[in-house]
């Protein structure tokens, strides 16, 4: 152990063991060269801080989950302990398998190295403690690892523009340059440190993916921290895994890693990276898919999920940088199409190819080049694969099991023959190891790996029986369907010639019923033509008699009711000063008569032939001052012209009803007639009210001033103080 080496052993407290405290409570041993320190008691918050002061090397426990209670804690929790210590847990992978703390202390012999005696009993939470960080020490555990060696730098605006007005364009400019400039500080930091990125960029948004050790996570995050001002922020975050891996500290407890099939690598980078991999032997699709800002490192780690790299592809010519990136760090082939090819040529080639396995039409552009690349570089190379394995299996059957190595080293320029050498080289390395060993260890080992091939040839064989008879199941099935499915096509096909034709019959009657309501429309359409062009030419007889002056026309209403009078409104205009004619007086009362006053008519005619007005409308009339005049109704042909001083009439002319200009003058007459008699009526009443007054008792003060309120409403109401009237009412004789 280092000297410099600290070590945090951590378990939880048992629930009765916590006292009064529902919340969880930690026992903690801090172990350094010849230093041990125990916690008995520790709340999460105090265990934290302290793992942020001291910075530890290793956090050992014998259960993760104790800590958190999903891997999403875990991971929030990782974020809160400096990147530099690491989560150890020493009871195993819960993958593989987990081993009691009892069992560990046995196995590595611990009971000498403990501070307590320990005879097989129940461990309290501060020994538990201790255990951990002993077996932490002896290189026992697995290191949890929630996020890769990889930080992501996002740089964005810090404000919105939003609708805003005059100012909002400005405001962007200003916000995308700032975003920029922040941009290259960043780049000029990592430079500085001599890494290298992968950029993403957006139009108000940069975003880097750097590899790094966790050594330098906090420099980066204190020097970028400072580029935040008002306009910009930097955001630093560490890549999380999908899930939690768990490292052996132990290199020699690694599993052993078998030889990987060689896999081809279709790329297509930028924003949104299509990732396309394809099995060198067969040609089979492993994985197709795309990722929003995706980096060298998760290509890296999606491809080595199904074997090793041996070509890159790229559709276009040159290849990208990113590609030529993780061609070098991969070791393999960098291919590139000879000719760029066009969008309808690479859905073409991806028709014909066979792989069942890919639904071509729900592929995005991004997986479409990736997978074309791939495609590409496969048929390429197919033919020299094809041969490598035929050679190995006619000549060397036994270096069958070498294929994928002597694939790759041909593809790196080696001949057949040399690679195959290469490889015999290693085995006969291997044979002479084998012969200085010991032979009757060698002959138990190989009899006991004999058994147990045996063992599961049988197991296999049963599950071949098993595979055959599901595929004769599948292939009865999949008949069955056929013939389903052929069934469906007729009888598919069948109904769409039906119901061709009854969409046919349908859109026939729905045209011919549009048809016959569009002649309808166009025979409402010259009816009103027609009616328009009538009442045009009314309009310019009306103005005809106008300009003449000898005639003018009256505006008629067919009948005295309230629809009579809005229909003359709607068609002529009823104005102030206007007399209308009335061509059917009878049925309309006061309330008709005051809707025709309030138009601010100047009198009212009707013939003579027709009823009269009700008593109720005429006395309405004679109250407002509206003469009503009757006249005889005739033609305006018959008239007779040589009469010097004409009889007043009402003359029809193509529908038009005309008088002569003397009935304006007759109105005036009768109006100023039905003025002064309402003059003297109220007239009248004043007097009355004032001799009833003069019969009261009143001193001569007050009744001067009562005279003079009558006389101010007077003259308010009628303003004529000189007349006659007014001198006789007024007089003081009275």
């Amino acid at each position: 152990m280092k000297s410099s080496l600290i070590i945090f052993g951590i378990d939880v407290l048992a629930f009765k063991e916590r006292g009064k405290k529902t919340s969880r409570v930690y026992s903690l041993v801090i172990m350094s060269t010849n230093h041990l320190e125990k916690h008995t008691k520790i709340t999460k918050r105090q265990l934290l801080k302290k793992i942020q002061d001291i910075k530890p090397d290793y956090i050992a426990i014998d259960n993760i989950f104790e800590l958190a209670p999903n891997a999403q804690g875990i991971i929030r929790l990782l974020e809160l302990i400096p990147p530099t210590s690491l989560l150890v847990q020493v009871t195993g992978n819960p993958r593989t398998g987990m081993e009691k703390l009892s069992h560990l202390i046995t196995k590595h012999n611990l009971r000498k190295d403990l501070s307590f005696s320990y005879n097989s009993q129940k461990l309290a939470a501060i020994e538990a403690a201790e255990v951990a960080a002993k077996l932490c020490v002896k290189r026992v555990g697995h290191v949890v690892e929630g996020f890769e060696e990889e930080i992501k730098i996002g740089i964005t605006r810090k404000k919105s523009p939003g609708r805003g007005g005059w100012s909002a364009p400005r405001f962007e400019r200003v916000s995308r340059v700032a975003v920029q400039q922040a941009a290259k500080e960043v780049e000029l930091i990592l430079k500085e440190k001599n890494l290298k990125w992968d950029i993403f960029k957006y139009p108000q948004k940069r975003v880097y993916l750097i590899q790094l050790e966790n050594e330098l996570i906090a420099s980066i995050q204190m020097k970028t921290k400072q580029l935040n001002t008002d306009l910009v922020k930097v955001i630093v975050q560490r890549v999380t895994r999908a899930t939690l891996d768990f490292k052996p500290l132990d290199v020699a407890m690694a599993p052993s890693v078998k030889s990987l099939k060689n896999i081809i690598l279709g790329l297509d980078p930028g924003t949104t990276t299509g990732i396309a991999i394809l099995d060198c032997n067969r040609g089979n699709v492993l994985y197709l898919g795309s990722k929003r800002e995706c980096g060298i490192s998760e290509i890296i780690r999606i491809s080595t999920r199904y074997g090793k790299v041996c070509c890159v592809a790229a559709d276009v010519i040159p290849a990208p940088a990113m590609v030529e990136r993780v061609a070098k760090i991969t070791g393999g082939k960098l291919l590139t199409p000879s000719v760029l090819a066009s969008v309808s040529h690479k859905r073409s080639y991806l028709q014909d190819y066979s792989d069942l396995t890919v639904n071509y039409s729900h592929l995005n552009s991004h997986e479409r080049d990736a997978l074309f690349g791939a495609l590409k570089g496969y048929n390429l190379l197919k033919s020299q694969f094809q041969k490598v394995k035929r050679v190995i299996e006619e000549t060397h059957p036994s270096l069958i099991s070498h294929l994928s190595e002597i694939q790759r080293l041909v593809l790196a320029g080696n001949s057949i023959s040399n690679a195959i050498s290469l490889i015999h080289g290693r085995e006969d390395s291997f044979v002479t190891e084998i012969k200085e060993t010991d032979f009757k260890h060698l002959i138990t080992s190989l009899k006991n790996e004999n058994i147990q091939w045996q063992a599961k040839f049988e197991t296999m064989s049963d599950e071949m029986d098993k595979l055959d008879q599901e595929v004769k199941y599948w292939r009865n099935q999949s008949r069955d369907q056929n013939w389903e499915i052929k069934r469906l096509i007729t009888s598919l096909e069948k109904t769409k010639i039906r119901n061709s034709r009854q969409t046919r019959k349908k859109v026939t009657n729905v045209v011919e019923r549009e048809v016959g309501q569009i002649k309808e429309e166009n025979k409402l359409f010259r009816q009103t033509i027609r009616k328009n062009q009538l009442e045009i030419k009314q309009l310019k007889e009306i103005k005809n008699f106008w300009v003449q002056g000898h005639e003018f026309p009256l505006k008629p209403l067919k009948s005295f009711s309230d629809s009579s009078i809005r229909d003359t409104n709607t068609n002529y205009g009823l104005h102030e000063g206007d007399i209308v004619l009335v061509l059917d007086p009878s049925g309309g009362g006061a309330q008709t008569a005051f809707k025709l006053i309030d138009f601010g008519i100047r009198g009212v005619i009707i013939p003579e032939e027709s009823p009269k007005f009700s008593d109720q409308a005429l006395l309405v009339f004679n109250e407002n001052c509206v003469p009503c005049l009757e006249l005889p109704l005739s033609e305006y042909a018959n008239r007779d012209r040589t009469l010097i001083d004409p009889p007043l009439e009402i003359w029809v002319y193509n529908e038009l009803y005309l008088t002569d200009i003397s009935v304006k003058e007759e109105i005036r007459k009768q109006e100023l007639q039905l003025q002064e008699k309402l003059r003297r009526k109220r007239m009248s009443l004043l007097i009355k009210k004032k001799v009833a007054l003069r019969n009261t008792r009143v001193d001569e003060f007050s009744f001067e001033n009562i005279l003079n309120d009558f006389k101010e409403e007077y003259i308010a109401m009628y303003q004529f103080p000189d007349s006659i009237l007014y001198q006789e009412s007024f007089s003081e004789e009275e």
